[in-house]
């Protein structure tokens, strides 16, 4: 089955003419300018404030339409990508977009999304999927095709939460991936040597197969020392920027003048 991606535009509309993307940028450990950010889903309210994407995700999960919901935060996501890669500062700028196992697992997932970004004119190269919850998946096959296409076009994929829940080990050798993006249950509140170990060997796993490391959730200097010292290539936290609307910031967190990270372009 696939879906008919003419009809986002009327689903805006109706049923998620609520729904909107935060972005909290992703910084480069060494440089400290952002090689991109993680677009998070929200809802807005009438009052005009800002709420996480529980109501919005348990919704879509009632009506069964997850692929839908999915696919019209890709069109969101290019969207916004677009506008920024269109303004030289950040040419090779990143959007991350979080992606289901129920997603993931669909056969016309990866030519949809391509279809999308062909739509808004998005440079693939400008988009990174961020595969989330992946204990749950249940098509493994489909699911590795589909990776093998979106990579094949020059989109990232990241695995997500990685050391939260189930073991995310064995993915690393199943699964062709670029990025690792660390929970902080790995590291918690106030690393020490121990923590500073642990993040090591996860660091010394990913460039095993290839990958870059992002430490999520850094809020103190505590955590950005253990994690930089652990040797992880970029973080991701309050400590930098919390996740704002893309209309309340300019299309870049670093200092006046310099140009953002390209190193994972």
């Amino acid at each position: 089955m696939t879906s008919d991606l003419s009809a986002l535009p009327s689903m805006r509309e109706h049923q998620w003419a609520n729904v909107r993307l935060a972005y909290q940028p992703v910084h480069h450990v060494v440089c400290r300018q952002p090689a991109g950010a993680e677009a998070l889903l929200r809802r807005l309210e009438p009052d005009g404030s800002v709420l996480g994407p529980q109501s919005v995700l348990e919704q879509a999960d009632r009506d069964g339409t997850d692929f839908e919901l999915a696919c019209y935060i890709v069109s969101l996501a290019a969207q916004q990508a677009k506008t920024w890669a269109g303004d030289n500062w950040l040419t090779g700028y990143r959007v991350g977009i979080n992606v289901s196992p129920q997603v993931l697992g669909r056969a016309d997932f990866a030519t949809s999304v391509l279809h999308i970004l062909e739509q808004h004119e998005c440079d693939p190269r400008n988009i990174l999927l961020e595969l989330t919850e992946m204990q749950y998946l249940d098509h493994f096959q489909c699911a590795l095709d589909q990776i093998r296409q979106l990579r094949a076009a020059e989109i990232l994929v990241a695995l997500d939460d990685f050391g939260a829940g189930y073991s995310n080990i064995g993915l690393l050798r199943s699964l062709p991936i670029d990025m690792i993006k660390i929970d902080p249950v790995v590291f918690g509140d106030e690393p020490k040597a121990r923590e500073i170990s642990v993040v090591s060997h996860v660091v010394g796993m990913a460039q095993a197969v290839g990958a870059v490391v992002v430490a999520e959730g850094i809020e103190n200097e505590t955590q950005l020392a253990c994690v930089e010292t652990a040797g992880v290539d970029y973080v991701q936290g309050w400590l930098f920027s919390r996740a704002t609307l893309a209309g309340q910031v300019a299309p870049g967190w670093g200092p006046s003048g310099q140009a953002p990270c390209t190193c994972w372009a």
